[in-house]
């Protein structure tokens, strides 16, 4: 078996930009890499997109790559990897701090059902941090100030 490519699949609040760092040293180790960014968190027309729209994006990033897949998933990024990885090119789907839902879980059940003070919900969007858990808090509170803006 060949050296499967690595697929990347970001968590809600970030995009593939957030894995450079790490896509450069696996790059520069030899590995072949691509990143996906989920049409949910990126498209201009996300309120109209669902679920199944992420899902779809996965399934198209494996199905555009030829040989085994390994696929990485990050936080909100395992709900639509476990949905859309299921092409047998598919070697292994490895979770980073992240969701692999039952069939017919949600995602807001799996948090308890009620969603954490730092959810910001807006109808159908959704973003991270409020005054006292900012955006920098919640994800990047190891990095500078530079690197996390």
């Amino acid at each position: 078996m060949s050296r499967p490519t690595l697929l990347l699949v970001h968590g809600a609040w970030h995009g593939s930009w957030a894995f450079e760092p790490l896509t450069s040293i696996l790059i520069d180790r030899g590995w072949t890499v691509k990143t996906v960014d989920l049409p949910t968190v990126h498209a201009d027309d996300k309120a109209m997109l669902t679920l199944q729209d992420d899902a779809d994006a996965v399934a198209a990033a494996i199905d555009s790559i030829d040989g085994p897949v390994v696929v990485v998933a990050h936080s909100y990024g395992g709900v639509p990897t476990t949905q859309g990885a299921t092409d047998p090119k598919v070697a292994h789907i490895v979770y980073i701090a992240a969701f692999a839902l039952d069939e017919g879980e949600s995602l807001l059940g799996a948090v308890g059902g009620v969603a954490p003070d730092w959810w910001v919900i807006d109808g159908p969007l959704s973003t991270a941090g409020n005054d006292e858990l900012p955006p920098h808090t919640l994800f990047f509170n190891d990095m500078s100030q530079d690197e996390a803006d």
